[in-house]
């Protein structure tokens, strides 16, 4: 299985980034022979559109899977229209990540506005928390 995950660094110890479409790196991870590579995200040098570019990457990398923590809603269905199946993870390392992946332990996204109960506030959703985020200026990973 070949799985691509979020990540805030071209590492296997770095930590799941936050934003799918601003992830610095895409770590390449095949299941079979337990290889890792780690793409550089080109959606960094894009300033208007970002989340299509890391689609782009994405969808014409090999994986099947990504992992990550949040998927913005263009991120979310250009994804799915690739035909890639995306998981929500809220912490880990890449190696943690692809363990608990392969164990079926994280949650498969069926929309790209995730449940309102992982939030204090029921009616923030995902995105308000996202933009919140981003408001105070914090950085991505």
């Amino acid at each position: 299985m070949k799985i691509a995950i979020c990540a805030c660094e071209a590492r296997t110890e770095a930590e799941v980034s936050r934003c799918a479409g601003k992830s610095p790196y895409f770590a390449l991870c095949n299941t079979e022979d337990g290889t890792v590579e780690f793409v550089k995200n080109p959606a960094l040098d894009e300033e208007n559109r970002c989340g299509l570019a890391a689609v782009e990457a994405l969808g014409s990398s090999p994986a099947v899977i990504v992992v990550g923590n949040h998927f913005g809603s263009r991120v979310f269905r250009g994804l799915s229209l690739w035909g890639l199946s995306l998981f929500h993870a809220d912490a880990g390392s890449v190696r943690d990540l692809i363990d608990r992946c392969v164990s079926g332990e994280l949650e498969l996204l069926q929309s790209a506005l995730p449940c309102h109960a992982r939030f204090d506030e029921p009616e923030r959703t995902r995105r308000d928390f996202h933009l919140e985020e981003l408001s105070h200026n914090q950085p991505i990973c």
